[in-house]
């Protein structure tokens, strides 16, 4: 192949940071996820603060944070980053709680540095844009099913899973998952004859038919509905309660 002569591969499609989190995958097999943007865009008078105020009130991410037992321990390594042999935590109550909360490394630890980074990460403001974020763990899973990298697929798909269950969906931040709807319906294997949708497409229509009342007023949804694709079709499905496989 010519490849093989020249002993180099163009992949025009392929941006650097997506790359490096592909090589970084390779060797550590994990990845770390990567930043939201700033977006200054978003207007900041006190109209706007008071209306994303006023939805914040009625709005929570899917599943509520945690440090306490019930959260893995890594995440509770990672998020406390106690001092050496110290708990953390409230006070525990029990000596199973004192077993669980126990951690041992602190954020100079390399280790425990480059699980921080694997960590998936929460939006706290309107400021933040995370289509960034979505998009990359999308195309990591693409990439990963045209080149049949089972395990990276299932790793993106988690990290994904996880990122949309702890996003807050400002009003002024829906646009982020639209655009993760979008590309997961571009570049996305279509429906099958039997009604199989593949599986980035079935968690982005599932996330957003778990959270329908919010996006029904969102131009930006309300326009991708109009276009009238694929999404359309899975979305009812899903809130009519299909099982979307």
């Amino acid at each position: 192949m010519l490849e093989s002569v020249q002993e180099k591969v163009t992949w025009e499609d392929v941006e650097v940071a997506d790359f490096a989190r592909f090589a970084e995958y390779a060797y550590r097999y994990d990845y770390t996820s990567p930043s939201w943007v700033r977006d200054d865009s978003v207007a900041t008078s006190d109209v706007m603060s008071r209306r994303n105020a006023k939805a914040l009130a009625a709005l929570e991410p899917l599943r509520t944070k945690s440090t306490g037992p019930q959260a893995s321990v890594q995440q509770r390594m990672v998020q406390t980053m106690p001092q050496f042999g110290q708990s953390s935590g409230p006070p525990p109550q029990t000596v199973q709680s004192r077993l669980l909360n126990r951690a041992y490394l602190n954020g100079a630890e390399p280790a425990a540095g480059m699980l921080s980074g694997f960590q998936h990460q929460s939006n706290m403001g309107v400021k933040q844009n995370f289509a960034p974020v979505f998009l990359a763990h999308a195309w990591l899973y693409t990439f990963a099913c045209l080149r049949w990298i089972e395990p990276l697929k299932r790793l993106a798909l988690h990290k994904l899973h996880q990122t949309l269950l702890d996003f807050t969906p400002y009003p002024d931040r829906l646009v982020d998952v639209v655009e993760l709807v979008r590309y997961a319906y571009d570049n996305g294997e279509d429906r099958k004859d039997n009604g199989t949708v593949e599986e980035l497409r079935a968690l982005v229509t599932e996330y957003v038919a778990s959270q329908v009342s919010v996006f029904k007023k969102d131009k930006h949804f309300v326009q991708l509905l109009e276009e009238g694709q694929e999404f359309a079709v899975d979305l009812v499905r899903a809130v009519d309660g299909d099982v979307l496989r």
